[in-house]
């Protein structure tokens, strides 16, 4: 499964306003909303519809931007695991990851499924096992899809404090 991030959007003051499935005017101006999007005259009030945050970047002329996917502050038991659903980075238009993790104790694994369909993994990348507590590294997007999974590798201990996050940067 992947983030959709179809829906109105606005720039006011150079921030970039989003609203996923409608939208109220002022004083009941005019209402837009998800299931009609392709019936309107854009732009309404500033309001446009796009598929993708990269297109709205885009036609805004806005610079690239940073999609967080993953988060996860699970105190994982030994052997446990967390792993994200799929992620279309095609339709996200993502190129990029970028991780950081904490934790506390050793056992902790880090890896990305790559996969061309979203249904299997073709491939399993191991991006970080044991080794320093707080660290951060960047993965250039190998295939269409991607999952994410965390585990607590360790035989007897479980975590007591930890924090993943992974961002996605559009293209």
């Amino acid at each position: 499964m992947s983030i959709d991030t179809s829906g109105f959007y606005k720039v006011e003051d150079d921030i970039v306003n989003f609203a996923p499935n409608f939208v109220y005017g002022p004083f009941d101006a005019y209402t837009l909303t998800r299931d009609l999007h392709l019936t309107y005259t854009y732009p309404v009030d500033g309001w446009y519809w796009f598929d993708t945050i990269a297109l709205a970047y885009y036609a805004f002329s806005l610079v690239p931007t940073d999609i967080e996917l993953f988060t996860t502050d699970v105190l994982l038991t030994h052997g446990e695991s967390i792993v994200s659903d799929w992620f279309d980075f095609r339709t996200l238009q993502v190129d990029s990851l970028r991780i950081s993790h904490t934790r506390s104790g050793d056992g902790y694994s880090l890896e990305i499924d790559w996969s061309r369909d979203g249904i299997t993994a073709d491939l399993t990348e191991v991006l970080q096992a044991g080794g320093a507590n707080n660290t951060s590294t960047s993965k250039m997007v190998a295939t269409r899809y991607g999952r994410i999974r965390v585990t607590n590798t360790s035989t007897t201990i479980d975590f007591t404090a930890h924090r993943t996050i992974v961002v996605g940067r559009v293209k």
